[in-house]
C-alpha cells in the first residue's frame, strides 16, 4: 500500500480518502470495524504497481500494512496471513516485527484491540495524534493530508520547522505540527476499540556496542546481507529489480548484495541542472564502470530543476505533502520515478550509521573520556545562521536542542555529561531519519528499501570508533559480500577515491584532504562571510562560480539550462517575502545551503496552503 489512515473519527477518514482521491491515489480499500467497535480507515494501493497489502479475517480482524515488507521470507497476501496467524498465536507485534524485512508500516486488529508498529529503524514514517480529553486518535504515514484532514485545530512550530529544514532529523517523537507526534522504531501504539483507549507502548531497547574482533562482526553481518539478498531473488524476477546509484559506498552495499545473489539490477541515476539536485560527473562516470564491469543497464533520468523554481510547489503538496520537499518539488524528479518500470528500487542511503563522518570524528581527538552537554550540542548541531533565522529567539532554540540531548542521553548520562564512548547512541538517533525521504516517497509509487534500514543489519552500526573510522567496516563487509565490487574506485564529497585494499579502507590521506577542504570552503567563507565586503563578495562567489564552470565543461551540468546558485537564491528569497517570513534572508553571493532553504520555504508554503498558524 502506499498511504494508510486509521482513526476513531470518521469525519477525518472521509477528508483523508476525498483528498488522496483528488490527486490520484484511487485504488484502495475503506476500513470499517463492525460496531460496538468504533475504527474507521482506509488504505491505498502504490500508484505504478498493483500490490496486495491489506487482508480482511473473520469478526472484523485485519492485517494492513504501506510500504515494502516481507514476512519470513514472502510478501503479500501469503506474507498477511501468515502474519494474523502467528499473531493469533502470540499476540506479541514486536515479535512480529523481528521476523519481518523491509521500510513499512504495519497494522494488526485482532479481538477489539488495534496495534500499530514501524520497522524498527522507523525509515517508512508515520504519525499519530492522541487526544486523552476527548478521546480522539488517528494513526497513518502522510502528515500533510492528516492535517489537512483533521477536524481538530492544528499549529506549526517554528523551532521544529527550522530543525527540520537545517538539521539532520528531530530528535525525540516531535514533527512540524504541534498536534502529530512521529511513532519512531522504539514504540507502538495499542487502541483499545471497545472502551476507545489509546496509550502508546514503549520497546525496550537491549543496544549495546559490539566489541568483539572486526573480522567475526563481518563474518556475522556478511550472513545477513546474503540472507536478505536471498528473500529478493525468491520474490523477484532478474528484470525486475532496480537501484538507484551514486558513486558512494552506501548504494555500493546494495549493488554487492544484489549481485551476490545472482541479482542483475536495472541501474538509475539522474541528471540535474542547479544546486537543488546536486548531481555530479563523477557519480556518473562511476555508474558506467559499473554498467561496463558486470553487465549492466544503465538509464539516465532528468532531475532538472525548473527555471521558475517553485512553479510546481502547489501541485507537488497537494500530491505529495511533505515529501514534496524532495530535491525541491521538481517535476522532472518525480516524472522520473513514475516513469522507472521496475516494481522495486533499492536506494543507497543511511551509511552513516556504520561510518564516521568528518563530524562524528573529531569527538574521538577530545583526550576527556567525557563529554559534556554542550559538546554533544557541538558535536550533533550544524550551525546555519540560526542567529539570522531566529534572532533573539536562538538561544531558545538551542535550549530546546540541548533538552532533547538530555532525553535521548537519559539511560547513559552521569550529570550532564556522558562517557565518550557513548556518544555513537545518540549519533545513531541523529542518524538513523537523516536520509530517508527518497525512501518514503519511492513507496508512494512502488516497493522501496534502504538495506542499512534492515533490522538485521542495524546491530552492525553499534561497533567500535576504530571499525568506523575510513570506512573500515563496510569495506570489509564489501569484500566479504562481493569482492569485484571493490575494483569500482569510489566517487564521494567531489572526490575520487582508491580503495586501499591492503588495510581494507578508504584512504585516510584522500579522508583528511576532503576534511581540510571542507572546512576551508563551508566553515572559514560560510562563518565569516559578513567579515568584509571584500570577503563576502569576491573570494566567495569566485570559488563558487569556479566551481559552476567546472562543472558545466566537464559535462556534468548543462550549459544551456543551468540555474546559477546566485538566480536560486533570488528566487527563494522572493518566496521568503511572499510568504512574509523576513527572518530569512539567503545572501546571493554566500549561501551554501540552498537546498535546506528551498525545504524551509515548501514547508512554508505547505503550512500557508493548510491556512495555519506558525507559533514557538
Amino acid at each position: 500500500m502506499a498511504r494508510l489512515v486509521l482513526s476513531n473519527n470518521k469525519q477525518i477518514v472521509d477528508n483523508f480518502v476525498n483528498h488522496c482521491n483528488s490527486v490520484g491515489f484511487t485504488k484502495g480499500t475503506r476500513i470499517e470495524a463492525p460496531s460496538p467497535e468504533k475504527l474507521y480507515g482506509a488504505v491505498f494501493k502504490k500508484l505504478c504497481i498493483d500490490n496486495q497489502n491489506y487482508q480482511a479475517f473473520e469478526g472484523g480482524d485485519f492485517v494492513t500494512a504501506v510500504g515494502t515488507f516481507f514476512y519470513k521470507g514472502v510478501m503479500g497476501e501469503k506474507a498477511l496471513k501468515h502474519i494474523y496467524d502467528d499473531f493469533a498465536g502470540h499476540k506479541d507485534i514486536c515479535k512480529i516485527r523481528q521476523e519481518m524485512n523491509g521500510a513499512f508500516v504495519l497494522a494488526v486488529s485482532y479481538g477489539g484491540t488495534l496495534y500499530a508498529i514501524s520497522d524498527a529503524l522507523g525509515c517508512l514514517q508515520s504519525y499519530y495524534h492522541c487526544n486523552e480529553a476527548d478521546g480522539t486518535w488517528v494513526f497513518g504515514n502522510s502528515l500533510y493530508e492528516m492535517v489537512r484532514s483533521s477536524t481538530f485545530k492544528c499549529t506549526a512550530n517554528e523551532f521544529n520547522l527550522i530543525q527540520e529544514a537545517y538539521s539532520k532529523c528531530f530528535l525525540c517523537e516531535d514533527t512540524i505540527f504541534n498536534e502529530y507526534k512521529r511513532l519512531t522504531g522504539e514504540n507502538y501504539i495499542k487502541v483499545d476499540l471497545n472502551k476507545n483507549c489509546s496509550k502508546i507502548c514503549h520497546i525496550e531497547n537491549d543496544a549495546k556496542i559490539d566489541e568483539r574482533p572486526l573480522n567475526e562482526i563481518v563474518n556475522d553481518s556478511a550472513k545477513a546481507y546474503n540472507k536478505i539478498g536471498s528473500v529478493i531473488k525468491s520474490n523477484f524476477k532478474n528484470g525486475e529489480v532496480a537501484i538507484c546509484m551514486t558513486g558512494g559506498i552506501d548504494s555500493r552495499t546494495a549493488m554487492a548484495t544484489l549481485l551476490s545473489a545472482g541479482i542483475k539490477p536495472e541501474m538509475y541515476y539522474g541528471i540535474g541542472n542547479s544546486l537543488l539536485t546536486n548531481t555530479t560527473l563523477g557519480d556518473l562516470e562511476i555508474n558506467k564502470l559499473y554498467s561496463e564491469k558486470f553487465g549492466l543497464n544503465l538509464h539516465l533520468m532528468d532531475w532538472s530543476t525548473p527555471e521558475k523554481v517553485d512553479s510546481a510547489w502547489d501541485a507537488s503538496i497537494d500530491k505529495w505533502g511533505v515529501l514534496a520537499t524532495m530535491y525541491s518539488a521538481s517535476p522532472a524528479v518525480y516524472k522520473s520515478f513514475e516513469s522507472i518500470k521496475e516494481p522495486i528500487v533499492f536506494i543507497g542511503c543511511l551509511g552513516e550509521l556504520y561510518r564516521t563522518d568528518t563530524d562524528a570524528s573529531s569527538v574521538e581527538q577530545i583526550g576527556e573520556d567525557y563529554l559534556s552537554l554542550e559538546q554533544l550540542l557541538r558535536f550533533t548541531y550544524e550551525g546555519k545562521d540560526i542567529n539570522e533565522l531566529l534572532g533573539d529567539d536562538s538561544s531558545s532554540y538551542m535550549m530546546s536542542l540541548l533538552d532533547r540531548i538530555k532525553t535521548v542521553i537519559a539511560p547513559y548520562d552521569e550529570g550532564d555529561k556522558i562517557q565518550k564512548k557513548n556518544f555513537i547512541f545518540l549519533r545513531y538517533q541523529i542518524e538513523k531519519l537523516s536520509d530517508t525521504l527518497v525512501v518514503n516517497f519511492m513507496n508512494q509509487m512502488r516497493y522501496c528499501m534502504s538495506l542499512f534500514a534492515e533490522p538485521t543489519i542495524l546491530r552492525y552500526a553499534m561497533i567500535l570508533p576504530e571499525y568506523r573510522e575510513n570506512a573500515r567496516y563496510i569495506i570489509h563487509n564489501l569484500n566479504a559480500i562481493y569482492p569485484p565490487i571493490l575494483e569500482i574506485p569510489v566517487y564521494s564529497r567531489h572526490q575520487w577515491v582508491t580503495i586501499d585494499k591492503k588495510e581494507m579502507q578508504l584512504p585516510a590521506a584522500q579522508v583528511s584532504a576532503q576534511t581540510a577542504k571542507h572546512r576551508f570552503t563551508r566553515e572559514y567563507f560560510l562563518r565569516y562571510t559578513k567579515i568584509g565586503r571584500w570577503t563576502r563578495k569576491t573570494i566567495y562567489p569566485l570559488y563558487m562560480r569556479r566551481n559552476e564552470k567546472q562543472r558545466i565543461a566537464r559535462g556534468q551540468i548543462k550549459k544551456d539550462n543551468y540555474i546559477p546558485f546566485v538566480n536560486l537564491a533570488r528566487q527563494l528569497n522572493g518566496v521568503f517575502h511572499k510568504l512574509s517570513f523576513f527572518k530569512r534572508k539567503i545572501h546571493t553571493m554566500s549561501s551554501g545551503y540552498i537546498p535546506n532553504d528551498a525545504k524551509l520555504a515548501i514547508l512554508l508554503t505547505a503550512i500557508k496552503k493548510l491556512n495555519i498558524n506558525l507559533e514557538k
